[in-house]
């Protein structure tokens, strides 16, 4: 993939894209524009941070700037020390929710803000140029260590007017951390620990080894939601891993939601300092509520950290956000802070001496779904989309700051065209869930009968949901943005009319999915069944491209303790993607096309023998699933034919149990997983290695699914994708890690086994027509 450049800084794969040639360009560029001075660098907990410390302080001595390195620490606390220290500007090196191997660079000036669009565009234009002018080495810029940043950011936190620590501690609150060994595993529980609090914490050692999906969303964070219930705590707080991003959970163990975080901190400093807020167009109308509270306007900027903090300065307003768990305090500094907001959430609680249940439950009702809209350039059709948007609603005044969002009075549609893809993405927000879904069907429909576009709408998420649901439990939950809680089902009417209080959970054994995932599986299912006489082949390639821009997430079967059917077309890895479409594409192929019917060819094709039991019935070596899906007769072998044996030797997993979730401190089942590999070491199997694959290319089908071999030792398949045809060459149909979502490489699939790749070669599972 290409090094991702904005305006704030870089980010991309370390060691790839993100290598030390780059990040010395950059450094030396923006140490350029500071004209000197000193610099405040901090970094969060990834393995690689150190690294890219060392070779951005060298660089930036080089030039004549002094460095303070402050170590792993939050985000906000790097930007509370530019303003402690003066400093012409800081570096933050993380990478926030992005996979552990990746890192990046996050520039500040000296008012400890991210940098602007013109201050960004000078910074690129003196990377791109190359010439530096370097000090000679009696005026190297000084190497100064500050270990007291944290404690100054959180004293000057304390120190705050409204924050009260002795009526916290009063309180004998109990509050349960994931920090997910970020830069916030310190941080949070020292905080907690001065205001009196009580701390259980998990996932809070800065290993820079992430046990979970990064990203605070409550996809990944049932193992928050489940010790604040089991400890009986008053609250849980999670931080991404920079910890500038906060999600809450209640004391029944049922998330806030992200768009709740915000809403709690304006709720809390306009009851002490009535004024202006401001947050993004894409915000929940939750903001304005609390806003209307106080008699206050809630003032809305371009989708954006820095656009948020432009319109604050320009409103002058006492407190901002976002709505993904960003709480932006002016009296502290311009920028998202977790530590305020754990430190503002607790200061409510005891003041107004409510439950975070109760307070969580005393605020209405919204739901708000994600849509996109597939495109097919990436330019012209996106302001055609814009402008009938615009014309169309023109009486009720859209706000086009940031694409087209058109306020209803139930609700509002929000478009915003991608800069890198050819996609309209929609947000709606309304009273309801089936509200917000009509209000973005609304819009889609009239893209389609006015501008005459074929259109791909991907719902990829669905649920800002706040309100309260008895379940057949007889406990409450409700969900929060982002289809934070899975919804699991016992009825085998799966195409039946979706509940539309997504806030419904029901924990039982038998399948985990969501509304959204159904809504997906009935759009395909209506925009494929015209196709369901072609190929088997043929589908999965169309099915697949219906999923390109669809977020690659890792670990996403890892969400429950029991093994369960986890049917998620949300979030893709890549082994999951090539299950979907061999599954979707049969579904389609069968008489009834029902989402039961989809679920059982998944279950068939996930699991040994098509049979679910315990977590090791899963077949988690490729090398398994090639050879058991051809045993059932889901897919053909033709490596077989003019491959070559492979030297199958397993033994990753049992050799590295505290990588797995389930085996982690579970002795039974990695005696199991390891008398598996065993029996797996012993069979007969058969590849492509890379040294043939020129010779042999010609055997390849579009629409087989290829398995890359590693040199990893223990481990056989470490990547697995599809073979399109692109302008005549095989190309790559995959969930990539290193780019974040699916997509057709632009790559041809030799490129994958160049002989610098780690892939030793392919095997090849080509799926059996029905």
């Amino acid at each position: 993939m290409a090094l991702m450049v904005s305006v704030s800084g870089i980010r991309g794969i370390f060691g790839s894209d993100l290598n030390p040639e780059n990040l010395s360009r950059f450094a030396a560029a923006y140490g350029s524009w500071l004209e000197g001075g000193t610099v405040v660098v901090g970094r969060d907990s990834r393995i690689s941070g150190k690294l890219c410390e060392d070779i951005l302080v060298a660089t930036l001595r080089s030039l004549g700037c002094a460095v303070i390195r402050v170590g792993i620490v939050p985000t906000p606390t790097v930007a509370m020390g530019v303003l402690k220290h003066k400093a012409q500007g800081g570096i933050i090196i993380s990478a926030s929710h992005n996979p552990e191997e990746w890192n990046a660079l996050k520039l500040l000036n000296s008012k400890s803000e991210f940098l602007d669009a013109e201050q960004g565009r000078v910074v690129m234009e003196l990377a791109d140029k190359g010439e530096f002018s370097y000090v000679d080495a009696f005026h190297l810029g000084e190497d100064i260590d500050d270990n007291t940043l944290l404690d100054y950011h959180i004293e000057t936190i304390l120190a705050l007017p409204f924050i009260h620590a002795d009526q916290i501690s009063s309180k004998r609150f109990k509050v349960a951390v994931d920090a997910v060994n970020g830069a916030g595993s310190y941080a949070v529980p020292k905080l907690l620990e001065r205001l009196g609090v009580t701390v259980s914490a998990i996932h809070c050692t800065p290993n820079g080894h992430f046990p979970h999906n990064p990203e605070p969303l409550g996809e990944y964070l049932s193992e928050i939601c489940e010790l604040v219930k089991t400890e009986q705590a008053d609250l849980g707080v999670v931080t991404d891993p920079d910890a500038d991003r906060l999600a809450l959970v209640d004391d029944r163990g049922r998330l806030f939601g992200e768009e709740y975080t915000q809403a709690t901190a304006f709720d809390f400093i306009l009851s002490k300092n009535p004024g202006p807020c401001a947050t993004n167009l894409s915000s929940s109308r939750i903001c304005d509520k609390v806003a209307a509270k106080y008699g206050q306007k809630c003032h809305r900027s371009a989708v954006g950290e820095i656009n948020v903090i432009k319109k604050m300065q320009e409103v002058g307003a006492v407190i901002g956000g976002e709505g993904n768990g960003g709480v932006i305090l002016p009296d502290l500094h311009y920028g998202r802070d977790a530590l305020v907001g754990i430190a503002i959430t607790l200061q409510l609680l005891a003041e107004r001496d409510l439950s975070s249940s109760e307070y969580r439950n005393s605020w209405p009702t919204f739901h708000m779904s994600k849509n996109k809209i597939q495109l097919n350039d990436l330019g012209a059709q996106a302001t055609q989309v814009l402008d009938m948007i615009e014309d169309h609603y023109a009486s009720l005044s859209p706000d086009t700051t940031d694409g087209v969002k058109v306020n209803f009075e139930e609700g509002w549609v929000h478009l915003r065209p991608s800069n890198t893809e050819p996609i309209v993405r929609i947000y709606a927000e309304g009273p309801s869930l089936e509200a917000a879904n009509a209000f973005a069907k609304r819009i889609k429909d009239q893209i389609a009968s006015n501008l005459g576009f074929i259109l791909l709408v991907l719902w990829a998420f669905v649920g800002l949901s706040c309100t309260l649901k008895d379940n057949e439990a007889g406990s409450s939950v409700y969900s929060s943005e982002k289809s934070n809680q899975l919804s699991t089902s016992n009825s085998a009417s799966y195409k039946a009319t979706p509940d539309t209080s997504f806030s419904k959970t029901v924990q039982q054994e038998d399948w985990v999915y969501t509304e959204q995932d159904v809504a997906i599986f009935d759009e395909l299912m209506m925009q494929f069944s015209p196709s369901k006489d072609e190929t088997i082949a043929k589908l999965i390639t169309k099915i697949g491209r219906f999923f390109e821009g669809q977020r690659y997430v890792a670990h996403a079967l890892e969400v429950t303790d029991q093994e369960k059917l986890i049917i998620n077309l949300r979030d893709l890895d890549c082994t999951t993607y090539a299950e979907h479409l061999l599954a979707l594409s049969r579904t389609l192929k069968s008489e009834n096309q029902s989402f039961e019917d989809y679920a059982k060819e998944l279950e068939a094709i996930r699991y040994r023998d098509g049979k679910r039991g315990a977590y090791t019935s899963r077949l988690h070596y490729f090398s398994e699933w090639i050879y058991d899906n051809a045993e059932n007769g889901m897919v053909q072998t033709p490596t077989d034919q003019f491959g070559t044996p492979y030297p199958n030797q397993l033994g990753y997993m049992s050799q590295n149990p505290n990588a797995y979730k389930h085996l982690a401190n579970k002795p039974d089942y990695v005696r199991q997983i390891q008398q598996i590999e065993q029996e797996l070491s012993n069979k007969s199997y058969s590849y492509v290695p890379k040294k043939l694959y020129n010779n042999m290319e010609a055997q390849l089908k579009e629409g087989d699914i290829v398995g890359f071999t590693t040199d990893i030792s223990g481990l056989d398949v470490s990547h697995v994708g599809i073979v399109v045809v692109v302008e005549g060459k095989f190309h790559l149909m995959h969930a990539s890690q290193s780019n974040q979502k699916v997509e057709v490489s632009k790559e041809p699939l030799s490129y994958f086994l160049r002989p610098a790749s780690k892939h030793t070669g392919i095997m090849i599972a080509r799926p059996t027509e029905v």
